[in-house]
């Protein structure tokens, strides 16, 4: 008698047990969709995997629970498509207004290069300087660029704020370090490409409203104090090209959204067609 009793008694406290976790269960999905409601999609996406994966038992409600986590994650990712349009278009009037002190020069490039309208080479003819370049995609490099009466045949640049400075790279390619003369006057020019500034460009930017000396090594040593006019032509070049890189980047990123809210339509519209057909 005892020993049916406590089967019994076991028997109820299992229904109790297994009713008290579909109702748990069913309460962590109702908190999901309150998080969804006030936007909260992360904890929204946490409650409904926890639904998925602590309940799996309930097979209706961890379905349901599935199919409401594809709505969550389409709105979340909806939702960053608003966020990376409006922020393209914020960072596209910027690069508009800035592109402004900007003129296209040539470079032998399929892809148009700018430089500042206070560097120009008919600008900075008379001047030893580093001029800054930049293209639309913003791929950015700097050029040292010397003029005197003798050559110096330099190779290299060294940039200093006081105890503090920074040494490209040697550039010995006739490509990328050129020199002609006329009537007298000496022109050589020294382009520092592929990160071979080693953060020159950026060390300028950062002091340009410090005193910056240059030097043009690799021969016969030269020493100029870059003017006012140049640093901050270089530091609007530099800062140009962070602005067109991000906006790569976030061309790339609405692609990528777009990608994936058309595969979710996509897997939408053949649930539905499945759906019909049953």
């Amino acid at each position: 008698m005892k020993s049916k009793f406590f089967l019994l008694t076991l028997a109820i406290m299992l229904n109790a047990c297994s009713e008290s976790t579909e109702t748990t269960a069913k309460e962590v999905f109702n908190e999901a969709v309150d998080a969804y409601m006030n936007k909260q999609y992360n904890k929204a996406k946490v409650l409904l995997d926890s639904v998925i994966h602590s309940y799996p038992q309930y097979e209706d409600i961890a379905r349901e629970a599935h199919d409401f986590e594809n709505i969550v994650y389409r709105s979340e990712q909806e939702r960053t498509l608003h966020f990376l349009d409006s922020l393209l278009l914020k960072r596209e009037d910027e690069i508009k207004t800035q592109q402004q002190n900007f003129v296209e020069v040539g470079d032998r490039s399929e892809v148009p290069i700018y430089v500042h309208k206070t560097q120009t080479v008919a600008r900075t003819l008379d001047r030893s300087t580093v001029r800054g370049y930049v293209d639309r995609n913003g791929t950015f490099y700097i050029a040292s660029c010397y003029t005197g009466e003798r050559h110096i045949n330099h190779t290299m640049l060294r940039v200093a704020v006081g105890d503090d400075y920074i040494t490209t790279d040697t550039i010995s390619n006739d490509a990328l370090n050129h020199s002609f003369e006329n009537g007298g006057q000496v022109w050589e020019t020294v382009k520092y490409k592929y990160g071979s500034d080693n953060g020159a460009a950026e060390f300028i930017a950062r002091n340009y409203e410090r005193r910056i000396v240059l030097t043009f090594g690799g021969g016969s040593p030269c020493t100029y104090v870059m003017n006012d006019v140049d640093k901050q032509a270089l530091r609007d070049t530099y800062y140009l090209a962070l602005m067109l890189r991000e906006t790569v980047q976030i061309k790339s990123q609405i692609r990528n959204v777009k990608v994936t809210l058309k595969n979710l339509r996509n897997a939408d519209n053949s649930l539905l067609q499945t759906a019909n057909r049953e």
